[in-house]
C-alpha cells in the first residue's frame, strides 16, 4: 500500500497542471527570453524574400536563433559566448568576402544583451560604409503612459 501511495503522489506532483496551479508563469516573461512576434516576422519575411543559401548578421541574442529556426538560413550574432553559434572571426573581412548578406539591427533594447551599443554602432557604420541597403522594417506597438505607438523594432539592411 506505502509503495501504490508513494507512485500517486509522484504521478500527482509530476504533472504539468498541478505544478502549474502552485508554480504560475506569466506567459509575457517568457517573451523576455524566448523572442517577440515581431522578431517571428522578420525572420518569416527572411525566408520569403531572400535568397536560401543568404547569411545575416544580427546584433541580438534572440534574434540569430529565430532567424535560424524560422528562415532557415545561417545567422551570426555579433558577439557570443556560446560555443554551438556560428563564429565570426572579422565582420569586415566577411562582408568584403560577400559572406555576409544582411544585417538585421535589432532596435528594442530590452532583446539586447551583449553591449549593443558600440558593436551595433560600428556595424550601422559598415552599413553605410559598404552602401547596404535597408530593405524591410518591422514594427512593434508599445504603451507609454496609456498611448499605443507603433515604432521600428527590427531594420534589415542588405549588401550587394
Amino acid at each position: 500500500n506505502a509503495l501504490c501511495i508513494a507512485t500517486i503522489a509522484i504521478i500527482v506532483l509530476t504533472t504539468n497542471s498541478f505544478i502549474g496551479k502552485f508554480f504560475p508563469v506569466d506567459a509575457t516573461d517568457s517573451l523576455k527570453f524566448g523572442g517577440k512576434p515581431y522578431m517571428r516576422e522578420a525572420a518569416l519575411w527572411i525566408k520569403d524574400n531572400t535568397p536560401s543559401n543568404s547569411s545575416i548578421v544580427t546584433n541580438s541574442i534572440l534574434l540569430d536563433d529565430i532567424i535560424k529556426f524560422y528562415a532557415n538560413r545561417n545567422a551570426y550574432r555579433l558577439s557570443s559566448e556560446n560555443p554551438a553559434d556560428l563564429k565570426i572571426e572579422s565582420v569586415g573581412l566577411m562582408l568584403t568576402n560577400k559572406e555576409i548578406n544582411y544585417y538585421a539591427h535589432n532596435l528594442d533594447r530590452d532583446t539586447v544583451f551583449d553591449d549593443p551599443s558600440k558593436r551595433a554602432s560600428n556595424m550601422l557604420k559598415m552599413v553605410k560604409y559598404l552602401n547596404g541597403s535597408l530593405v524591410h522594417t518591422e514594427y512593434q506597438e508599445i504603451n507609454t503612459n496609456g498611448t499605443k505607438k507603433i515604432i521600428p523594432a527590427i531594420q534589415l539592411y542588405e549588401f550587394k
